[in-house]
C-alpha cells in the first residue's frame, strides 16, 4: 500500500516485543556504561534530562528485530525510501526526567531520519508520568509493555516527566536520503 499522499501521524503496533524479551533488554543494557541524555539549549533549562546506552554489535538480533518492525510499518504505511537505522538507544527516564518539545530530524547527522522508533520496554505500572505525547496528547496503547509507536522524524513530540518509578524504552531512527 502506497500512502505517501496521506502520511499518518503515528503509529502504534502493540506486543512489537514480548514483555520478557522487555525485561531482559532492561536487565542486560542496564549494566553497560551510561551517559548523561541530556540537552540544555542556550537558554539554560534542559529540553532533555535522561540516561543513555547504546546498543553493541553483540546486540544485532534486537537490532534486525527493530529494522525488520520499521521496513514492515514503513512499507505498509508511511512509503518513505530507507536505507539504514542509527544506532539503538536505550533511554531511561527516572524521577524528574523528561524531554521536552523537539523533532528528531534537524541539520548535520540528524538530517537524514526519516522514520522514529520507540518501544516500550517499562511495565506500565512501573512508572507514573513519563508518556509519549505528541502536541500534548499521548497514543492510546503507547504505554504498553512491548508497545512500539513509529512516526515521521518530523513530527513534534514530547516525553513529559517522571513522577516516580523509571521509564525505559528502545529508541531507533530509520534514515534515508533527504527528503524533498
Amino acid at each position: 500500500m502506497n500512502t505517501n499522499d496521506a502520511v499518518a501521524a503515528f503509529l502504534v503496533r502493540p506486543g512489537a516485543l514480548p514483555p520478557d524479551e522487555c525485561e531482559a533488554l532492561v536487565r542486560t543494557l542496564a549494566g553497560r556504561p551510561a551517559a548523561a541524555g541530556e540537552i540544555v539549549p542556550e537558554a539554560g533549562s534542559a529540553l532533555r534530562r535522561s540516561t543513555v546506552r547504546w546498543l553493541e554489535d553483540r546486540d544485532r538480533a534486537v537490532a534486525r528485530r527493530v529494522r525488520s518492525l520499521i521496513d514492515e510499518l514503513n512499507d505498509a504505511w508511511f512509503g518513505f525510501h530507507i536505507d539504514g537505522v542509527e544506532a539503538i538507544q536505550l533511554a531511561e527516564y527516572g524521577p524528574g526526567c523528561a524531554y521536552g518539545s523537539h523533532i528528531d530530524l534537524g541539520p548535520g547527522a540528524t538530517s537524514r531520519r526519516k522514520l522514529s522508533i520507540s518501544i516500550q520496554l517499562s511495565d506500565p505500572t512501573a512508572y507514573t508520568g513519563g508518556d509519549l505525547a505528541f502536541r500534548g496528547v499521548s497514543p492510546p496503547g503507547a504505554r504498553a509493555r512491548g508497545a512500539a509507536v513509529v512516526f515521521p522524524s518530523y513530527l513534534e513530540h514530547a516525553v513529559r516527566p517522571v513522577t516516580a518509578g523509571v521509564r525505559h524504552s528502545l529508541v531507533a531512527w530509520a534514515v534515508g536520503p533527504p527528503f524533498r
